[in-house]
C-alpha cells in the first residue's frame, strides 16, 4: 500500500506553542521517519510530507503517533494521511468507441476524433437533417454530429467492449419538432431504465440546440457488451413515438490524474494527500513567486503553496499526453502581483478552442489575493492524444497560471 500525507500545525496556532513531533508505526516497527521523530516546525505553512510504500498483511496495524507536548491548547496537529492499496498487473481498458448514428461514412471532428459510420444497431431507421444548430454545447463547429441519427419506436445498439468501467456520452438535437414533449422516449442501458419520457427539445431548452447526456461507471453485461435500448414514450403533447439518437461515444472511466504546481520546481502534497508535481509539459513563460496568503485557497487554507508560484508570460502553453477518455480540466489562479481587479485579462483555450475571453482572475474572485478557479468538463484528447491548454495575455500585463488538474 501507499501511505501519503502531510503534517502541519493547525493554521490559527501555527506560531504558538512548540514544534510537534510525529512518526508512523507498522505494528511495533517504526516506518517513518527511519529513526527518532519527524519535526513539524512553527510558522511553516507547508509542513512535512511522507510518501511510503509498505508491504502489509492481514491483521497489520498502522499507527500515526503525535508525541505529547507541553502546551495542549496550542500543540494542535493537522494530519490527513491517505492510504491507497496498490494492485499489480491491472489492465485498464483502452478501447474507445465513437459512432455517428445513421451515417454511411465516418466523420472526423475538429479535434481529430474519428466517428465511425453507423454500426452495432438493430432495427430503427436512418435519418438526416440539414438543420444548422442555433445554440448549445459543444460549440457549433461539429454540426455534422447532430445532423444524422437513428430513430424508431424500438431499436437497440449492442456495443462489444473489453471488461472495465466506461463513460457513455449520447449526443442529441431535435431538428424536426419545435415544441417540448413532442418526441418523448425511453432509454435502458444493460436492462436498467435510465431515461423515461425524455424529450430532447425540453432538455436542450429548444429545437436545433445540441444536448449531450453522460452516463458514468458502466460495465459490460455477461456477453461483454453495453446494450442501449431505445423505446417510445408517452406525453399528452406527443407528435411522434420514435426515439432518436445522433451519436454515441464510449470511453474508459478509469484514467490517470495529472496535477501540476505551475512555477514550482518541487512536488507538493495537498490537504487531500494528492501530489502536485513540479512544473512540467510547458512551452514559454517564466516563473514568479509570492509569499502573500490567499483567501479561499483550494482544497483548503493549508494549500497556500499551490498559489504562491506561477508561470507567467505573453503566451503559456501546456500539452499533456493522456489515454482515451473524458476529462475535467481545472485551472487555479490568484492575483498576487497586481493591485486592482481587471488588470490581467487573458484568453484561455483548451484543445485549440477558446473557452474564456478577457478573463481576469481578480475580477472573477472579486478581490486581489483570493483564489479563482475555472473548470472545463468532458474534454476529450485531440488527434495527437493530448489535452492542450493555452493562455494568452489579451492586455498589457502577462498571463499567469498557478495550478493545473486534469482528471
Amino acid at each position: 500500500m501507499r501511505v501519503i500525507g502531510r503534517a502541519i500545525k493547525e493554521f490559527y496556532h501555527i506560531e504558538q506553542g512548540q514544534p510537534l513531533k510525529v512518526r508512523i508505526l507498522q505494528n511495533d516497527k517504526q516506518v517513518w521517519p527511519e529513526q527518532d521523530w519527524a519535526v513539524v516546525p512553527l510558522n511553516d505553512r507547508t509542513g512535512i510530507t511522507h510518501n511510503l510504500i509498505l508491504n502489509v498483511a492481514q491483521g497489520d496495524q498502522l499507527r500515526f503517533v503525535l508525541a505529547p507536548g507541553t502546551e495542549p491548547e496550542n500543540d494542535i496537529l493537522v494530519w490527513m494521511p491517505n492510504i491507497e492499496y496498490l494492485e499489480e498487473n491491472v489492465a485498464y481498458p483502452s478501447v474507445i468507441v465513437r459512432i455517428l448514428c445513421g451515417a454511411k461514412e465516418a466523420y472526423t471532428d475538429r479535434n481529430g476524433n474519428v466517428w465511425s459510420e453507423d454500426r452495432y444497431f438493430e432495427d430503427g431507421s436512418r435519418v438526416k437533417s440539414d438543420a444548422v444548430l442555433t445554440a448549445g454545447i459543444p460549440a457549433l463547429d461539429d454540426n455534422k454530429l447532430y445532423q444524422y441519427g437513428r430513430e424508431g419506436k424500438d431499436f437497440t445498439y449492442s456495443i462489444p467492449v473489453p471488461a472495465g468501467l466506461y463513460c457513455l456520452r449520447l449526443k442529441f438535437a431535435e431538428n424536426e419538432y419545435e415544441n417540448f414533449f413532442e418526441r418523448p422516449f425511453n432509454l435502458s442501458i444493460n436492462g436498467k431504465q435510465v431515461l423515461r419520457n425524455f424529450d430532447i427539445c425540453h432538455a436542450a431548452r429548444g429545437p436545433r440546440r445540441s444536448y449531450d447526456r453522460l452516463f458514468r461507471y458502466l460495465v459490460p453485461n455477461g456477453d461483454g457488451r453495453i446494450v442501449l435500448h431505445f423505446t417510445e414514450g408517452w406525453e399528452p403533447l406527443m407528435e411522434s413515438g420514435k426515439a432518436l439518437v445522433q451519436a454515441i461515444e464510449l470511453t474508459p472511466e478509469i484514467k490517470p490524474a495529472i496535477r501540476i504546481n505551475a512555477g514550482s520546481d518541487t512536488p507538493f502534497v495537498d490537504w487531500n494527500s494528492y501530489t502536485w508535481s513540479g512544473d512540467a509539459h510547458y512551452e514559454g513563460g517564466s516563473v514568479i513567486t509570492s509569499d502573500k496568503l490567499v483567501e479561499h485557497a483550494s482544497p483548503t487554507l493549508y494549500d497556500q503553496s499551490l498559489y504562491q508560484t506561477a508561470r507567467t508570460g505573453k503566451t503559456l502553453r501546456y500539452a499533456f499526453a493522456v489515454t482515451p477518455g473524458l476529462y475535467n480540466v481545472h485551472l487555479k489562479f490568484a492575483e498576487l502581483w497586481l493591485s486592482e481587479p481587471g488588470q490581467r485579462p487573458m484568453d484561455i483555450a483548451i484543445n485549440g478552442r477558446t473557452l474564456w475571453s478577457a478573463w481576469d482572475p481578480a475580477t472573477a474572485a472579486n478581490k486581489i489575493a483570493r483564489a479563482a478557479e475555472i473548470r472545463a468538463q468532458d474534454i476529450t484528447p485531440n488527434a495527437d492524444g493530448q489535452i492542450t491548454i493555452q493562455i494568452t495575455a489579451s492586455g498589457s500585463n502577462d498571463a499567469i497560471l498557478q495550478g493545473i488538474e486534469i482528471e
